[in-house]
């Protein structure tokens, strides 16, 4: 059994119990009131080397549990606690319903005793040991409840349980049956699986949004954990008296009275004062959180009303800033159009349009001349044609050829006209 202890974990066990799990747990109960949790786990090929053993399994012990088989009572006269140094043999019964969780049986009571990590631990494969590792790092302890106390007091005489068994009847649902040294059978409603006490008691328990406090990144978990966690019970003090315990003189029952009060207190007054401490720390911190949230929600209003003003001002200096703009833009095509038009050296197309100009120019200068010459031509037709009419008499050019030259002449002088026309006014276009 690892780790190794000085007593070699006691001499005087008493039963065993394996779990129906992998890897298998074993509860080791002796008469003392102790229970070992041990894990059956794979030994170390260098660690069966060392040891010089065969065995390929090693007990791992995980927790120690001790019960509580008679109450613990204070004495009417020192007011010091009474040393109770009872012991009996514990005999160890598995719950078919529940794999972990099972029952231990005496001559004082039963006892129920959950184990919450079995279902973690069987998940968990046997060549996967850093999933086991983490399981057992986790730190979960059992939960001990007493069920039912034969024996309250350390004068009581005890009342062994001599038999009990779990059933599913339809209809009184999951029981477990007692049967007492007086031959009575006590039946005991349980619960239908494994389950943790106070787990899910908040009121806040059912609510579905999800908000996530700035004060968590202060604390590792969440204050509904936290909660829950200070009122985790993992001893159920509150057994019923069976048996011998029915029978007790009046100073016996002052001291069961004062052990009920002591349990009271100390097991559910005290967790509640300190839920309701931690309580009052978070609605103080809430309530310091909620003043300086107010704050920066004022500077934030405040902040966005000059924001609001600026950009209204900001929008009205736009608004100026691009008339202008537009205004200045207007002026300067319009100053470029002025300097483009009194500026000396020509443009593309000022330029294509003086090379027209001068070929219509020469063209012009062409017709002038071909003008003259036709106009000499004719007054030298003339002049032969009066000739020829005193020399001959008579007229050699008919009225009809006459009246065609008169024509042609006319149409070349109209188009001579349009075209010194157009001449004066791309002279006048262009200032030339």
């Amino acid at each position: 059994m690892n780790p190794a202890a000085e007593d070699n974990y006691g001499v005087d066990s008493c039963s065993l119990l394996c779990l129906s799990t992998t890897p298998a747990v074993l509860v080791i109960a002796t008469s003392s009131g102790k229970l070992y949790h041990c894990v059956a786990m794979e030994r170390d090929a260098d660690e069966t080397r060392q040891k010089e053993e065969t065995a390929d399994l090693s007990l791992y012990v995980y927790e120690s549990v001790e019960l509580e088989l008679s109450l613990t009572t204070v004495s009417l006269e020192t007011t010091d606690i009474v040393e109770d140094d009872f012991s009996c043999l514990i005999t160890l019964h598995k719950d078919p319903t529940a794999v972990g969780r099972y029952f231990c049986s005496h001559s004082a009571g039963v006892h129920c005793v959950v184990v919450p990590w079995i279902g973690s631990l069987q998940s968990a494969t046997d060549d996967d040991t850093s999933a086991v590792a983490q399981i057992f790092m986790q730190e979960q302890s059992c939960i001990v409840e007493h069920l039912v106390c034969t024996k309250p007091l350390p004068s009581s005489p005890p009342s062994p349980i001599l038999g009990i068994c779990v059933s599913s009847d339809p209809t009184l649902g999951l029981t477990l049956l007692c049967l007492l040294s007086t031959f009575e059978c006590m039946a005991l409603p349980l619960r239908s699986s494994v389950h943790i006490p106070t787990e899910g008691r908040l009121l806040s328990a059912g609510a579905s949004e999800v908000i996530v406090s700035p004060l968590r990144s202060l604390h590792r978990q969440s204050f509904k954990s936290h909660i829950q966690q200070l009122l985790l019970q993992r001893t159920s003090c509150h057994p019923l008296l069976r048996g011998g315990a029915t029978d007790m003189e009046a100073a016996e029952c002052f001291q069961l009275l004062g052990r009920t009060t002591q349990v009271l207190r100390e097991h559910y007054l005290q967790r509640h004062q300190q839920v309701m401490d931690a309580i009052e720390r978070r609605v103080q911190a809430l309530t310091e959180q909620k003043e300086l949230q107010m704050h920066d929600l004022q500077a934030i209003s405040r902040s966005k009303l000059e924001l609001q003003d600026n950009a209204e001002s900001l929008a009205d200096r736009y608004e100026e800033m691009t008339d202008r703009m537009d205004e200045a833009v207007s002026r300067a095509e319009q100053l470029l159009r002025k300097l483009q038009s009194r500026t000396p050296v020509l443009s593309d197309a000022e330029r294509s349009m003086a090379a027209e100009l001068n070929q219509m120019q020469e063209k012009i200068d062409q017709f002038k001349s071909s003008l003259l010459q036709v106009k000499k031509k004719a007054e030298y037709q003339k002049l032969q044609v009066r000739r020829q009419s005193k020399q001959n008499g008579g007229q050699l050019v008919g009225g009809e050829q006459t009246e065609q030259l008169s024509s042609v002449l006319q149409n070349e002088g109209a188009v001579i006209g349009k075209l010194m026309f157009q001449v004066k006014q791309f002279k006048n276009t262009l200032s030339m």
